[in-house]
């Protein structure tokens, strides 16, 4: 009697909420703050905590040969002045603007493909030339194995200071039970946790690449996989909060001058708090 007890209040546990997310994010953003960084690439010393905004979204054009052709824009903000022997190499704010279009190539109810290109400019906006110009094109494909797995992969060509490096991509959707699931998507793969209807709980790793064109063949670049642990809530139908803690266990940052040098920044040192908002659909 005990154990019917005992398995009758977990099915009621199990069967208390259901589970609300977004299949994606139609638009984003976002603050990083990141702290414990030694500062040997600024032009101030000691530890250098320092902030940077991002947004995005994604917005319908038309339908062409009965398939969605889609709109994107994005921007990045960051506060951050980098020094090499002694002279500035970038004005006080770094920026980025990108457009981007969407198509989607093929759609069964089985399957999905989508083609993607962005192309945009960032730096400090003062001397732009080649160095300045970055985009992204790619292709992926999926298919909706069953109601709880979803697979697919496909290729990502990222170009920035005049070379371009290809990414494999990976997704990955399974719901492993009724309120864990396992996702990978581009960037970020999880164990996801619901612990409530609206609330729930991942941990997982995360790549990120943001850079920036100083001209005259100097640059920043922050590349990094990082350990991640992240709490969502459901603010409303289609509005969500995240806020996660990371750390990073790969990469770091490094500025290029225009003799060639590389100078290598933080590498695995500090740490970072996203807070993110997201509409989702």
């Amino acid at each position: 009697m005990r154990t019917v007890v005992i398995v009758f209040l977990t099915a009621a546990l199990a069967m208390a909420f259901e589970n609300h997310e977004a299949k994606e994010d139609a638009a984003a953003l976002q603050v990083d703050g990141f702290f414990g960084l030694p500062g040997q690439l600024d032009s101030v010393s000691g530890d250098v905590p320092f902030s940077r905004a991002y947004g995005y979204s994604f917005f319908p054009i038309m339908k062409v040969a009965e398939k969605d052709l889609v709109g994107s824009a994005e921007f990045s903000i960051m506060p951050r002045t980098f020094q090499s022997q002694g002279s500035d190499l970038n004005g006080p704010i770094l920026q980025s603007y990108g457009l981007g279009l969407g198509y989607q190539a093929f759609h069964t109810p089985g399957q999905e493909g989508f083609a993607y290109g962005m192309v945009g400019i960032n730096g400090d906006m003062r001397d732009l030339g080649p160095e300045n110009i970055y985009g992204d094109l790619s292709y992926t494909h999926q298919f909706n194995v069953s109601k709880r797995l979803m697979i697919g992969g496909g290729i990502d060509f990222h170009f920035y200071f005049g070379d371009y490096f290809p990414y494999p991509v990976i997704l990955l959707d399974w719901r492993i039970a009724d309120h864990t699931k396992v996702k990978i998507d581009f960037d970020t793969g999880e164990l996801k946790q619901f612990l409530t209807d609206c609330l729930s709980v991942s941990l997982g790793a995360q790549y990120d690449i943001f850079h920036y064109g100083f001209g005259r063949r100097e640059g920043y670049v922050q590349e990094t996989i990082d350990g991640m642990l992240r709490l969502e809530y459901r603010i409303s139908e289609n509005v969500y909060g995240r806020v996660s803690a990371k750390k990073p266990v790969w990469g770091g940052e490094k500025v290029w001058t225009r003799t060639g040098t590389g100078l290598d920044g933080s590498g695995n040192e500090g740490g970072s708090i996203r807070m993110q908002i997201a509409y989702g659909i």
